[in-house]
């Protein structure tokens, strides 16, 4: 395997798969949550790099990962389009058409789908770049608002199960399919550091919305109502369109790599 130089693409890559739908819905009670669900990712990850070095040995092997992943990346085209489409008429258009919402964002799916995957991943590079300076641009403007006496909100006692990990970061899997098969990277190291600075994002959005909003439970896209009252003077009245930006482009990416990875994998198993 050659080294082709994409290590930041697939780290970039990774950090947005992590962001995906979970930055819509930040579906945890605590930051051990969000621990456990980083641990679990990671472990998953590991196994399946491991099964991925191997399963070309076996047609039974093969053929079991190939569905398994193909499955995978089915569900969670089919639950990231649903969530974001969610988020789009409940929250951000109310007032538009749901049929204009969903054809105007499947244009833009298909474009990204069906780009090359040299620009898929230098898209990813430029999209990440931006997204991580718009996170902490909320996060150091958003300090102001914070209630620290909300902090042990923080701390509850864990709960992460394993449907969520399906439903939030299953599609890791995915990727880690695709980059293998591009054979993009010497080593999974790219791999682990993005995953692990998409939490470590994920827990800046999930603190500042506790810290601004306490219990997120209750609250359909905390983040978004966490960086909504966020006043920043003459520049700029609110900062919700930074969280419209980060929203779109982790789902779009974690969209468009599922469908990359479904048309791989029907091509290896009807070939």
């Amino acid at each position: 395997m050659q080294k082709t130089g994409y290590t930041s693409h697939t780290f970039s890559l990774f950090l947005l798969l992590v962001l995906g739908n979970a930055i819509l819905n930040l579906p945890f009670n605590s930051l051990f949550s969000l621990l456990l669900a980083t641990v679990l990712s990671l472990t998953l990850i590991a196994l399946t790099l491991f099964v991925l070095k191997r399963y070309k040995s076996s047609k039974v092997l093969f053929y079991t990962v190939s569905v398994v992943i193909l499955l995978l990346a089915i569900y969670n085209t089919i639950i990231c389009f649903y969530d974001y489409t969610c988020f789009l008429s409940k929250e951000q258009l109310p007032d538009t058409s749901i049929i204009l919402l969903v054809l105007a964002l499947l244009v833009m799916i298909v474009f990204c789908s069906v780009s090359r995957s040299d620009a898929f991943l230098k898209y990813c590079l430029l999209a990440a770049a931006i997204g991580i300076v718009l996170i902490f641009i909320n996060f150091l403007a958003g300090i102001k608002n914070f209630d620290f006496a909300l902090a042990n909100t923080l701390f509850s006692k864990p709960y992460f199960s394993l449907k969520d990990i399906l439903h939030f970061f299953s599609a890791l899997l995915v990727a880690v399919f695709f980059i293998f098969t591009l054979k993009k990277q010497t080593t999974a190291r790219p791999v682990f550091w993005g995953t692990l600075s998409g939490f470590f994002i994920l827990t800046l959005c999930f603190t500042q919305s506790v810290l601004t909003l306490g219990n997120i439970s209750d609250i359909n896209f905390p983040y978004l109502k966490a960086v909504s009252v966020i006043s920043s003077g003459s520049l700029f009245t609110r900062l919700d369109g930074f969280v419209y930006f980060l929203f779109f482009v982790s789902a779009l990416i974690k969209i468009s790599i599922c469908l990359k990875v479904v048309v791989i994998t029907l091509r290896s198993l009807f070939t």
